[in-house]
């Protein structure tokens, strides 16, 4: 017979064994907690008056959760997000008729087992209350575009600022009205035909706001 090893030796492989179990049983531990949701989160829904176990809040879930919803699918989840993306978060479960391949059916099969977290309609800004679009602004002048009856522009004397305050003047087209008159000061408003970019059409529509003064010659 071969001799009973040392008691040392016999307590080291316990040791290792225990090891070993515990090892195992921590990886399962993992991958139990990884899998289980994907196996056991799919809701299900009592009827006739019944709650269902719980709710998939809309505005937090993704497309693997979305799609374990009976008579969702993959291709409804993926347009649930995507709507949601491009949207902003639902403020109610009704609001899914709004996506692609929802109606009032639809609505009616898969609307229990769905929910909307309480704060989702602050993050979304009521229609009545969106900002709307700034007037436009002349930082150099503090003033808008001339109106009919306002004090014509001297178009031989206007800063750059105030030729801009002409209708249909901007930046450009003042900055080649300076060039032109620097070169000749324009002999009437008519002349402001030879800046590049004024036509006949655009001469008229400027002309109740612009007046020529000739300077005097030396």
């Amino acid at each position: 017979m071969d001799p009973t090893p040392p008691a040392p030796i016999q307590s080291k492989a316990r040791g290792q064994a225990v090891l070993v179990v515990l090892a195992a049983v921590a990886v399962g531990a993992v991958g139990w907690r990884a899998y289980s949701p994907r196996i056991f989160s799919s809701p299900t829904v009592k009827r006739d008056g019944v709650a269902v176990a719980y709710r998939i809040d809309l505005n937090a879930a993704g497309e693997n959760e979305l799609a374990q919803v009976p008579n969702v699918g993959p291709k409804t989840a993926a347009a649930i997000v995507k709507h949601r993306q491009e949207n902003g978060p639902f403020r109610s479960v009704e609001e899914l008729t709004r996506v692609k391949g929802i109606g009032a059916k639809t609505l009616e099969k898969v609307g229990p087992f769905f929910a909307v977290s309480a704060g989702a309609a602050l993050k979304t800004e009521p229609d009545e209350l969106k900002r709307k679009p700034a007037e436009p602004h002349h930082p150099a002048t503090g003033r808008g575009k001339l109106k009919p009856g306002d004090p014509p522009v001297d178009v031989n004397a206007a800063s750059l600022e105030e030729l801009q305050r002409i209708p249909r003047i901007g930046p450009v087209m003042a900055a080649k009205i300076v060039a032109a008159r620097a070169e000749k000061p324009f002999a009437s408003v008519d002349d402001l035909r030879r800046v590049n970019g004024i036509g006949a059409k655009t001469l008229d529509a400027i002309r109740p706001y612009v007046t020529v003064k000739v300077p005097p010659e030396e």
